[in-house]
């Protein structure tokens, strides 16, 4: 006994395993659940069928006899007093109703038709009327839309082939409808509506089920502390070596975390330079043409570069900006003169004016006044113009850029659209995070290891204003880059 004891105390339990065992019994239970569910829904579903076969359509063609008989034989002796005919109105009643005592009948009538009149009768008192008064005495009774639509649907078929018909509907709900032929004549339907009581067999079912689950939950628990043994004493040695190589693998994971901040890193300093590099380039210039006629003039032109710089700047230290100084109240930025400024100021004095490209611009007056830096602006728009003129290598071309102000949506929208080369269709596919992969890092058409990051940052910089960016191929044109921006 001793000696058993010691050898199960080698054996050394874990939180993880009682967890692995419980998840195991739960995930167990949970197949079996499913398909116990499964089984019950057949059982009960043919369980309904063969309560359709055998018990409804019986009953109900058993009420329908019982009436013809009934009407038969009064027809053969006509009652003569009122005290007769009242006893055969009883009679009438007794049959009509009693099928409603039952717990599963929820509804019984006759869908009678005369002339161009449809009658459901419930009571005895209507029908006799209907076969051996006046019509016209008939008490009527309220329109019952199944029964109507049974009637419609089957009068035809029931009338040429005298079948008795039944239908379930959702909720295990009986529909059945019999023929109504006293001495001989078609006078109607007689329509049923049973909800089956299943209750019991549920019951017996899902206790069968249960106590086989138990069963099997303490065999498959037997198991499992017998596989927890056996592998706790073969992998013992495994798992020391185990340790040490994941040990090996964090080390290496740490080592391609630290790369990719440094690839990221360089990327955003290269991105930086180059943007940086032209700007202090014009600065230099206007700095070279300075006069007493144009010092205002370059003043401000001057103060935006230097502001523009100091933004790219601070995005290459900064991964994440904070809110504030992306969007907030105490920024008025008109997108029109930004855009106007950047063709003018930054486009036009990099490229010559030739026949190998022309900016058309169509800009709406009445486009609002944004809450966002001004300078995130220039750095959605920039990159998005300068890839209209990097991937498209021929001449005449025209890059369109259009604002417009939606009233009615309360919203703005921003296109810049060239008549050159479309995207590549795989490029406007979306990703698993849901944007489209022309804006994703370092996703380029040039082959350049250092491209694809402007359309990159603009994507971000749309996102942190909380706009939408979409790159898309029209019909009559070459490719458009399309911002969607929400008017508060």
């Amino acid at each position: 006994m001793k000696k058993l004891l010691n050898k199960i105390t080698k054996y050394h339990f874990e939180a993880w395993h009682l967890i692995l065992l419980i998840l195991i019994i739960v995930t167990f239970h949970t197949i079996l659940t499913f398909i116990h569910n499964n089984s019950t829904k057949v059982v009960i579903s043919r369980s309904i069928e063969i309560f359709r076969k055998e018990m409804v359509e019986r009953i109900a063609d058993l009420t329908t006899t019982s009436l013809e008989m009934l009407v038969e034989q009064v027809r053969s002796n006509p009652p003569e007093r009122e005290e007769e005919k009242l006893k055969v109105i009883e009679k009438l009643n007794i049959i009509l109703n009693q099928q409603l005592l039952q717990k599963s009948v929820k509804k019984i009538c006759i869908v009678a038709e005369r002339g161009n009149t449809i009658y459901f009768i419930k009571d005895g008192r209507s029908l006799y009327n209907f076969l051996f008064g006046a019509p016209d005495e008939i008490k009527i009774s309220e329109i019952d839309n199944d029964a109507f639509k049974m009637y419609i649907t089957l009068r035809d078929s029931v009338y040429d082939f005298e079948k008795i018909y039944s239908h379930l509907k959702e909720g295990n709900i009986v529909e059945v409808v019999v023929p109504f032929i006293p001495w001989g004549e078609f006078h109607g339907l007689v329509y049923m509506k049973v909800v089956p009581d299943i209750s019991n067999i549920i019951r017996v079912i899902s206790s069968s089920y249960s106590e086989i689950g138990a069963v099997f939950s303490v065999l498959i628990l037997f198991g499992l502390l017998g596989m927890f043994f056996i592998s706790n004493y073969v992998l013992r040695e495994r798992d020391d070596a185990l340790r040490e190589l994941y040990k090996e693998k964090e080390i290496q994971i740490r080592k391609e975390v630290e790369r990719r901040k440094e690839i990221n890193f360089a990327n955003r300093i290269y991105h930086a330079h180059h943007k940086a590099e032209k700007i202090m380039g014009f600065v230099n210039e206007d700095l070279s043409s300075l006069s007493k006629d144009n010092i205002e003039e370059v003043k401000i032109r001057v103060i935006k570069y230097a502001k523009f710089i100091s933004r790219v700047i601070y995005d290459m230290k900064i991964i994440e900006p904070p809110i504030h100084v992306v969007r907030s109240n105490i920024f008025k930025t008109n997108v029109n003169e930004v855009i106007r400024f950047l063709i003018n100021n930054v486009f036009l004095r990099v490229y010559k004016k030739s026949d190998e490209y022309d900016f058309e611009l169509n800009l709406d007056d009445v486009f609002p006044v944004l809450n966002v830096n001004e300078y995130i602006l220039w750095e959605i728009i920039e990159p998005l113009i300068q890839n209209k003129i990097d991937h498209n290598n021929r001449e005449g071309l025209v890059i369109f850029i259009k604002t417009e102000y939606d009233e009615k949506a309360l919203e703005g929208r921003i296109f810049i659209e060239d008549n050159g080369e479309k995207f590549k269709e795989k490029l406007l596919e979306f990703n698993q995070f849901g944007y489209q992969r022309i804006f994703e890092e370092n996703v380029s058409t040039k082959g350049d290891r250092n491209s694809g990051f402007g359309c990159y940052i603009a994507y971000e910089n749309c996102k942190r204003c909380g706009w939408k960016i979409f790159a898309e191929n029209p019909v009559n044109s070459g490719a458009r880059f399309k911002i969607i921006i929400p008017i508060s």
